[in-house]
């Protein structure tokens, strides 16, 4: 059985364009989210040690390709400024923070994709 320190991990962020760093946790039935597949290949995992206040987000694209009436999107310029300003919050925090951007920059635009964020802080 695959764990998130495997491949197949790595795989579902990847295939979304956005930067993963594995965090590697137990196997067994809480071992990987649910829909990940051990036929996913990809670059091998690697290990980030986080330093004291260091912020790791993991963001679906839902987040920063959401697009405003002009179609302009939100972008990862955006997306990173949300953060940076909302580090010193909790990680819910900073996910409902991030959510409540891109709901006023999207001004009532109808949102087209999912919206997944996992907000890691080290203390």
């Amino acid at each position: 059985a695959a764990t998130t320190g495997d491949p197949a991990f790595n795989f579902i962020w990847t295939s979304l364009h956005v930067p993963c760093v594995t965090v590697p946790a137990g196997s067994g039935p809480n071992g990987l989210p649910l829909g990940i597949s051990d036929a996913f290949a990809s670059d091998p995992p690697y290990c980030l040690e986080l330093a004291s206040g260091d912020l790791l987000l993991l963001a679906t694209d839902g987040f920063f390709e959401w697009a405003n009436s002009r179609e302009e999107r939100f972008g990862t310029e955006r997306l990173e400024q949300t953060i940076r300003a909302a580090r010193e919050r909790s990680a819910a925090q900073i996910i409902a923070t991030l959510h409540q951007e891109v709901l006023r920059f999207a001004g009532g635009t109808k949102q087209l994709d999912d919206l997944t964020a996992i907000v890691l802080k080290r203390v």
